[in-house]
């Protein structure tokens, strides 16, 4: 493939992505296909896959990914339900495309995060306008796939749009865009009604404010920052005074959360949910080492119920969570390789751990950011919801992070480069 065409090709999937990834079904599944697809031919022609330049780091996060998704793998060896394995097969291998990408993309200098960003703004604007047109009619947004997936969507986009916000160099004007993005794609993930989403939401945006607070550069300076408070508290109150399904929403959880511990019906929202982690446990417990087989969860909480070791009342094909999910069906083995290859590796990395940096200088890096925010959406989002067992938001997830890596790998090389050259 000719090089001008595969960054034009590169460019235009990376800016598709967020705009399309919440409206259109589908959209993020083949965006990824066709990059892993691009990814694959160039490795396969150049025959030097750039192990190299990957620090050690970043070399423990491919090599958790690669050992996650093989023993996502022998998962099948004690997997009951097949059909339901490759169907959580088909969305776990995505981290194996996540590694061959992030090969791909430290070969060649691709500046693909600012496309990601005016993507952002597009997409905004679609899940707001997507949003304020379903809440009427059907009480909760739920863009082209459901409340919970399009929650998700709306609120990473917020959490990007804040960070481009920070990280924008460019005129005044290009600040207040972003932050006017982020206005419209969090009012969205709160027309959603999905509590999960908030979560990540509200501790993404924190996390940016509390950097543009304390960083040396004060990109937003202490009127900024007190305007953006102030626009995200405005927000919050206008969506509770408007739609009273949110004030409705944190009123249930909270009702039914006491309501299952002091011994009253169970099969609420909320009880559901501590069931389905409590059957999780159960099935770890009764396999630590390699769980009861992925894809099994479905099938082996059916029988809990029929045996009446479950109260459940209702019949759950996951378990609501990313974590007690993994947890159950892959063991202590697959838990513990999800977690360092998704989160724990990759947020040391964007965090700049044993480079002998400042936290708050590295985090003037856009990729740096991006991915701290990233795993902070992202793991806020599995604590109620498997969404690995979705492929549109596994494919965001996975792809986004190949794309925060490979930032970072660059921008170290640029700093190795500058040292070099200050140091002849």
């Amino acid at each position: 493939m000719l090089p001008n065409l595969e960054n034009r090709l590169l460019r235009i999937l990376v800016l598709l992505l967020p705009v399309l990834m919440g409206v259109l079904a589908g959209a993020a599944s083949g965006i990824f296909i066709l990059f892993f697809l691009v990814a694959v031919y160039t490795l396969s022609r150049s025959g030097n896959l750039g192990w190299q330049r990957l620090p050690a780091l970043d070399q423990a996060t491919v090599i958790s990914l690669l050992v996650f998704v093989l023993i996502v793998l022998l998962g099948y060896m004690n997997a009951a339900d097949t059909q339901q394995y490759w169907s959580r097969f088909e969305r776990a291998v995505r981290a194996f495309g996540c590694v061959v990408i992030l090969l791909f993309l430290i070969r060649d200098d691709h500046q693909l995060i600012p496309f990601l960003e005016k993507g952002v703004l597009v997409g905004s604007l679609l899940v707001f306008l997507a949003a304020t047109e379903q809440v009427g009619a059907l009480g909760r947004a739920g863009g082209a796939y459901n409340a919970i997936l399009f929650g998700d969507f709306s609120a990473y986009l917020a959490c990007a749009a804040a960070v481009a916000a920070y990280t924008n160099r460019g005129k005044p004007i290009y600040v207040a865009v972003f932050l006017i993005a982020v206005l419209l794609s969090g009012y969205a993930s709160i027309l959603s009604g999905t509590r999960g989403s908030w979560i990540g939401l509200y501790l993404g945006l924190s996390f940016v404010l509390l950097v543009s607070v304390f960083s040396q550069r004060r990109r937003f300076g202490i009127v900024g920052t007190t305007a953006f408070a102030l626009s995200a508290l405005a927000l919050f109150t206008w969506a509770c005074s408007l739609h009273p399904l949110i004030s409705s929403r944190m009123s249930e959880a909270t009702q039914t959360f006491l309501q299952f511990f002091s011994g009253g019906d169970p099969n609420t929202s909320v009880g559901y949910r501590l069931q389905m982690w409590g059957a999780a446990y159960d099935m770890w417990i009764a396999n630590p080492l390699l769980g009861s087989g992925l894809g099994d969860y479905s099938r082996d909480l059916a029988e809990m119920i029929r045996l009446g070791q479950s109260s459940m009342n209702a019949h759950f094909g996951e378990a609501h969570s990313l974590y007690f999910e993994f947890l159950g069906t892959t063991g202590l083995l697959g838990f513990i390789t999800l977690m360092a290859g998704m989160f724990v590796l990759p947020l040391l990395t964007f965090l700049g751990v044993g480079r002998g940096r400042g936290l708050l200088r590295l985090l003037d890096c856009p990729a740096s950011l991006h991915g701290v925010c990233l795993v902070i959406a992202f793991s806020s989002f599995g604590i109620s919801q498997n969404w690995l067992g979705r492929s549109s938001i596994s494919s965001v997830f996975f792809l986004c992070l190949a794309l925060f890596l490979a930032g970072v790998v660059r921008e170290q090389s640029k700093d190795v480069i500058q040292e070099k050259g200050q140091g002849a």
